[in-house]
């Protein structure tokens, strides 16, 4: 059986979404690139992925050091257009340059959507 938790994010995940961690300055996570992967090994993963908000600098770290069983997530802030309502979608599987057009399509979920149908069609929404 194959196994990754689709959801991790690492140290570079400096600005967290819930408001009381950005009113104190705390970051999403303090879990640097090796002590993740060791972890996800230590609990049987077999691929290991990051998927910080808006940047995959934890993730090309993660596939730089470890390039045999990782690869390149996101978790993307987008918006509902009609009440600007956040949510959090997450990428999997994606090249450096497929998330430098995500980063730019990211104002509306539906649109976002409609996109990445044609990059990879790899998501999932993490929460509302």
């Amino acid at each position: 059986m194959i196994c990754a938790d689709l959801h991790v994010h690492s140290s570079a995940s400096r600005r967290p979404s819930e408001w009381f961690l950005q009113k104190v300055g705390a970051r999403e996570s303090y879990t640097d690139i090796d002590s993740l992967y060791a972890k996800a090994k230590e609990h049987g993963m077999t691929y290991v992925t990051v998927t910080d908000h808006n940047t995959i600098e934890g993730s090309l770290a993660l596939v730089a050091r470890y390039p045999e069983d990782t690869f390149i997530s996101v978790e993307a802030t987008t918006y509902f257009p009609e009440n600007s309502c956040k949510i959090h979608i997450l990428v999997y599987d994606i090249t450096p340059e497929q998330f430098e057009k995500i980063d730019k399509i990211r104002i509306s979920v539906l649109y976002t959507i409609r996109k990445l149908k044609k990059y990879n069609g790899r998501c999932g929404i993490a929460k509302f």
